[in-house]
């Protein structure tokens, strides 16, 4: 993993995005790749002597189109399954995805937080209940953003709990 635990500390929950955020990423990903497979298609249908002409370039660009995709599949995914939000008993830590060899640990104490705070736009996340979770603290980080979480409310109910077991400590 990207981060130690602490002397004794228990993780509670691992949290990504919504895998809706992925599937809306992925599909116009899938339509773009259809789109680039069907011009030497309608090419051939439309403008058959182009195609006799220009046949190995319009094959090439095709390809290189669709080297792209692929690259632009293998990024999404890889900033999806990297990016996550732990829960643990004494902190929150979130790790972000920042280039392709570099990511980015930070860690909020519990009893750092002011404020946390819960914002769902849209019918989409309304319906598949996720949204954004913002945390308001005390210290260097002003916001820890947690963005498109699955089921905000209940997330920011046990970041509250744990925030007032961790003040009673």
């Amino acid at each position: 993993m990207a981060f130690e635990l602490l002397e004794s500390e228990k993780i509670i929950e691992v949290k990504r995005r919504h895998w809706f955020k992925l599937f809306e990423s992925l599909s116009a990903l899938a339509l773009a790749t259809l789109i680039v497979l069907s011009v030497p298609f309608v090419l051939g249908v439309y403008f058959p002597d182009t195609v006799k002409l220009y046949g190995g370039e319009i094959f090439l660009i095709t390809g290189l189109f669709l080297q792209i995709l692929s690259i632009s599949f293998f990024l999404i995914a890889l900033d999806y399954f990297l990016d996550m939000w732990v829960v643990t008993d004494r902190r929150l830590i979130l790790i972000e995805l920042k280039g392709l060899f570099s990511r980015e640990t930070s860690s909020i104490n519990y009893s750092n937080i002011q404020d946390v705070s819960v914002t769902v736009s849209g019918i989409v996340p309304t319906l598949l209940n996720y949204g954004d979770l913002q945390i308001q603290t005390a210290g260097e980080f002003k916001k820890f953003i947690f963005k498109d979480v699955p089921k905000p409310y209940e997330l920011k109910d046990k970041i509250l709990e744990l925030h007032e077991q961790n003040r009673r400590t």
